[in-house]
């Protein structure tokens, strides 16, 4: 069925198709939860990938970059040599909106296509490390740096881009207490206090206060309550 809407979405010159997904918990119902709603508030056509990432950057600040919510046009793909990174983890981040950004035409669908199963055993959603730490603020720095390499795109969407690839930071800080070795944590830590210009550009209010609280005690206090803040949560 999902193959088949695909199918019939994707035509003529159609380059990507968005649609709507949903996180299931491992061993969990599918029936038991709601989709993203993104792709329906988005819904529609957009003559070229600018068009379509500032109006989803401007709705959607913090926006993913999961590969898994497009369909890509095998011709479009190839012809642009599209890769992803070797070796990295975090690559979706890396490509997907170098990716949109060559689209010429992008379709918005609201069904639900894709069904993401969380809180899988030894999944990156619930466990990391240095290395993945590393290749996570790697990619970043390295798209802020690129950002201005499109020429024939808006200002304000370059900015957009910078900001959501900043507010990417904070997920480090987030996951860096369950790193258990403690050697790595504490390489960790340094490497974000020595990257921590990658966090300035996002411009939100709650990003701004943990920029203060961070400068006051310090990168390793901040990842602490954030820690502790996520396993409230999730109770991981």
């Amino acid at each position: 069925k999902c193959l088949s809407i695909l199918d019939r979405k994707i035509y003529g010159n159609c380059d990507v198709v968005a649609f709507a997904w949903k996180e299931v918990p491992d061993g969990e119902a599918e029936s038991e939860y709601t989709s993203d709603q993104r792709a329906v508030t988005l819904q529609g056509e957009y003559k070229g990938g600018a068009e379509y990432l500032l109006n989803a950057l401007i709705q959607y600040p913090v926006y993913k970059w999961f590969v898994g919510r497009y369909a890509f046009r095998r011709e479009f793909w190839n012809l642009n040599n599209f890769l992803f990174p070797v070796n990295k983890v975090y690559e979706d981040v890396y490509l997907v909106w170098r990716v949109i950004l060559n689209a010429k035409l992008i379709i918005v669908i609201p069904n639900t296509v894709y069904i993401y199963r969380t809180k899988r055993h030894g999944s990156i959603v619930i466990s990391t490390s240095l290395k993945k730490e590393q290749d996570r603020l790697d990619i970043i720095e390295e798209n802020i740096k690129n950002v201005n390499n499109f020429e024939n795109i808006p200002e304000k969407l370059k900015l957009l881009l910078v900001q959501n690839f900043s507010a990417i930071y904070y997920s480090s800080l987030i996951f860096a207490t369950t790193i258990k070795n403690r050697s790595e944590y504490k390489k960790l830590i340094d490497l974000l206090n020595e990257k921590k210009y990658l966090s300035t550009y996002a411009p939100s209010f709650k990003f701004k206060v943990l920029r203060i609280i961070m400068k006051i005690a310090g990168i390793s206090c901040i990842a602490k309550l954030l820690g502790i803040r996520r396993f409230l949560k999730y109770r991981i």
